[in-house]
């Protein structure tokens, strides 16, 4: 198995704000940030059964309307998103701090990968319509 966690994670929150991992790649104002500790549960075979990982993600703005607006955006989002066949998301712990003008509006995750993501179903091209056939008397 192969853990796509980080990988659904921003592609789920990027039309709500921009997620980097580990450290911004702006400067601008409101952005996020995530972090992940995976653990691997194994078979006694070896075979990887789930992965289990830790997220926390920052989101930072400067006023607290926005970060508690966007907090909200994100915690659906994941709720909608991250409860499937393939992962279960389950929100631990949420804090917000304000430093020096920035509001960080800190959420705690637990979410679990189960099984690989699907492969996309091959497209297949719809037959053409069966002509009649007619006869001439």
């Amino acid at each position: 198995m192969t853990e796509t966690i980080g990988k659904a994670l921003t592609s789920n929150l990027e039309s709500i704000v921009s997620l980097n991992l580990s450290e911004a790649e702006t400067n601008s104002y409101p952005y996020a940030t995530y972090d992940r500790t995976c653990e691997y549960v194994q078979s006694k075979d070896g075979e990887t059964l789930r992965i289990r990982a830790d997220v926390t993600i920052h989101i930072y703005a400067k006023d607290l309307s926005t970060a508690n607006g966007l907090a909200e955006q994100v915690k659906t989002k994941i709720s909608q998103e991250m409860h499937s066949s393939v992962y279960g998301a389950y929100l631990r712990t949420e804090n917000k701090d304000c430093t020096t003008g920035v509001w960080d509006y800190e959420m705690v995750y637990t979410i679990v990968q189960y099984q690989d993501e699907p492969a996309p179903a091959p497209v297949v091209a719809a037959a053409a319509p069966k002509r009649k056939r007619t006869t001439k008397t």
